[in-house]
């Protein structure tokens, strides 16, 4: 019952942070002397307004959820993944490699064997920083985020030459995924739902069993709150560390293969306007569970896909969507910082104080 009420209080707090970005992304839009209600109106008819829209939000929502569970998954065990980027675009290298220029299987072999390769191009792109904080000592988070610039260099190298559609005009991208390899799409009467999403609410339900109901959660969860503590109690840290990180990668890599398969169809340059750094927004929004996670991720794809056609209706900048991003983002790290902290907890007490009556 605790547990269950400390995280209705967090959701009531994300929900409220939310808003609040909202109130004041608007206002900032009020003083540039856009239409705010006309851009309100093109912001939510854009996202959920209808069937295609409701879908497109689902699209831009899948690659940032399946990573923002991966960089999750490493902050419950108190590490930062800031390279989910560079794990996504070498996970859907090894996606593309296999799927377009391996053996062309029939569906949905192809589909699996695609997002194995995924998996394992960002499991090991993952591991890498993980070896080298067990081993060496060095900090994830210069690591992972150096790492992303070699992912994208690669990618970059490979769709410029070895791997480059001689068909494609000569623009730097791959074939196009076989019809074989491609994440299908359910239709539900009118709505057409991407099944990479349906993957994503997968991957969120496995992880929130494995961290919950398993030995190797419980280890990660004890490392991530107290290092010393799980050194002190057997738990192989340094294992550990390479194992969550690891996983974490391997989840970006599948997102990759997810927007591979479920949308652009081709390996570019610039596949990923950011898909991994949004993760991370994503992951610290909903605290690093899987329910915050994905309920994160469905709003920052509302947001994008939103976002166009504000730009469209309203004649306001598509680049809107990032502001509001921004501002929740600014918010959300203003309201954990130690002054807020002490200040609410002043409120509380202020609050509780017993008031003596007046006779």
């Amino acid at each position: 019952m605790a547990a269950a009420g400390r995280m209705a209080r967090a959701t009531a707090i994300n929900g409220f942070i939310v808003l609040l970005g909202l109130v004041v992304s608007g206002t900032l839009l009020a003083l540039t002397g856009a239409d705010v209600a006309a851009a309100a109106e093109a912001l939510v008819g854009g996202s959920i307004g209808s069937p295609e829209a409701i879908r497109q939000s689902l699209v831009q929502a899948t690659p940032i959820l399946i990573a923002g569970l991966g960089v999750s998954f490493a902050l419950r065990a108190g590490l930062v993944n800031i390279g989910a980027d560079g794990q996504l675009y070498m996970g859907a290298l090894f996606a593309s490699v296999v799927a377009i220029f391996g053996p062309q299987l029939p569906w949905p072999i192809a589909s699996i064997v695609m997002l194995g390769a995924a998996l394992v191009g960002g499991f090991l792109w993952g591991a890498l920083p993980g070896w080298m904080r067990a081993r060496l000592g060095m900090s994830e988070v210069i690591t992972t985020l150096l790492l992303n610039f070699v992912a994208f260099w690669i990618v970059s190298w490979a769709v410029h030459d070895p791997i480059r559609d001689p068909l494609g005009g000569g623009y730097p991208w791959t074939p196009e995924v076989p019809d074989a390899a491609r994440l299908p799409a359910l239709r539900m009467g009118g709505l057409i739902i991407p099944s990479g999403i349906l993957l994503g609410l997968a991957i969120a339900a496995v992880i929130s069993f494995v961290l919950h109901r398993t030995q190797f959660g419980f280890e990660l969860r004890v490392l991530g709150d107290s290092p010393a503590a799980a050194r002190w109690s057997g738990i192989p840290v340094s294992r550990r560390i390479v194992a969550a990180l690891a996983i974490s990668g391997g989840l970006a890599g599948l997102a990759g293969a997810a927007e591979l398969a479920g949308n652009q169809l081709r390996l570019s340059d610039f596949f990923s306007p950011g898909f991994g750094f949004t993760a991370l927004v994503v992951a610290l929004v909903g605290r690093a569970t899987p329910s915050g996670t994905v309920a994160a991720a469905l709003f920052f794809g509302a947001l994008a896909a939103g976002g166009g056609s504000m730009e469209r209706v309203a004649q306001v900048p598509a680049s809107t969507g990032l502001v509001v991003q921004g501002t929740v983002i600014a918010i959300l790290v203003a309201s954990r910082s130690a002054a807020a902290r002490s200040l609410a907890s002043r409120v509380r007490r202020l609050v509780a104080r017993p008031r003596v009556g007046v006779a």
